[in-house]
């Protein structure tokens, strides 16, 4: 939280967004550095590689977090917080369950399969690809970004948005 205060406040949603991103995604690149064995080529051991690269990958993602949750507090409707916490909780276990799912399938297609039993780690050859797509993955929507997120700063008040309902039919309704 102190390093995005003081290094990525003033920045615009669009860039902390896509700095974020792009940067969560080559922290994640490093897990086929350790699928590979490169760390130990390099004389790392799994542990301390594995302890600092999720400790930067943590740092990263709160990083990229923070303005989502900057803008959801500029869009939600007051009185509605609860209301839009939950739909927000929903909506990441969704995304949850589906990164879950459409993980276990791709790791069916690549044949990364272990059972258990001695000397098949042939079944782990392939586990790099599947780490490398969950890293690329984040980066996808990226590019929708210009037509989804507002190019205003983060410390900017978003124009025409005076209500997030405004026009909706809560607002008719109400």
């Amino acid at each position: 939280v102190v390093a995005y205060t003081h290094l990525m406040k003033a920045w615009k949603y669009r860039k902390v967004l896509l700095v974020g991103n792009i940067a969560f995604s080559a922290v994640n690149m490093l897990s086929c550095v350790v699928f590979q064995r490169w760390n130990v080529a390099l004389g790392i051991s799994d542990h301390a590689f594995v302890l600092c690269s999720s400790a930067v990958q943590t740092a990263i993602f709160e990083m990229a977090w923070l303005p989502g949750i900057l803008i959801m507090s500029q869009l939600c409707p007051e009185g509605c917080e609860a209301t839009m916490f939950a739909l927000l909780a929903g909506a990441h276990n969704l995304g949850a369950n589906l990164g879950s799912y459409s993980g276990a399938m791709m790791l069916r297609v690549l044949h990364v399969e272990p059972r258990g039993a001695p000397a098949e780690s042939a079944q782990f050859d392939n586990l790099w690809i599947a780490a490398a797509v969950a890293a690329i993955g984040p980066c996808i929507p990226l590019a929708l970004l210009p037509m989804l997120m507002p190019d205003v700063s983060q410390q900017d008040r978003i124009d025409g948005v005076d209500s997030a309902t405004e026009g909706s039919l809560w607002s008719r309704w109400a």
